[in-house]
């Protein structure tokens, strides 16, 4: 079997071929997740992390984040927070003691009583390493109430509440 290695690719025209996607990882949570944790120290979403090694240090890691739904009762607030390698990456700018995180959403306190709302992340993050990158993602309340994923904060057995739903990572190396 033989193997060709090389630097870069160039069109004919020698313009370098960039911004094709090398490598794909995805990483799928169809179970569910609950916490009272604050903002302030949110908790790990346990099964939501995806990991992908760079080829190069001028690649970049588009990171594509579906959670299915986000609830809780009535009037709760929540913020997710997005993590590479045990660093908070993509924030949005400090404002006293308010805390910095990626999506933040919350329950209405009139007719969203356990109603649960999707949430999305995409980012192309530029972390110039070729070492293994661990994206992971927490979740915290700004109310002492629970929030879920995956699931209707109520959660009863009945056909006419929410439905449960699946949460995936999808991680894609782009070459710079």
């Amino acid at each position: 079997m033989s193997l060709l290695k090389v630097n870069d690719i160039q069109t004919t025209t020698g313009t370098p071929n960039r911004g094709r996607i090398l490598q794909v990882v995805q990483t799928v949570k169809t179970d569910t997740f609950s916490t009272s944790s604050g903002t302030g120290s949110p908790a790990t979403i346990t099964g939501l992390s995806a990991s992908i090694t760079p080829t190069s240090t001028s690649n970049k890691v588009l990171i594509y984040v579906h959670i299915g739904q986000v609830s809780g009762s009535s009037d709760t607030t929540w913020g997710i927070f997005m993590f590479r390698n045990g660093t908070k990456i993509f924030n949005g700018d400090a404002a006293s003691n308010r805390a910095l995180g990626t999506i933040a959403g919350g329950i209405p306190s009139t007719g969203g009583t356990w109603r649960g709302n999707p949430a999305s992340i995409m980012y192309l993050d530029s972390p110039s390493f070729t070492s293994a990158l661990t994206y992971t993602f927490s979740l915290g309340t700004n109310s002492s109430s629970t929030v879920y994923i995956n699931q209707d904060g109520r959660d009863t057995n009945n056909a006419n509440d929410a439905t449960r739903t699946g949460s995936s990572v999808i991680l894609m190396e782009v070459s710079g």
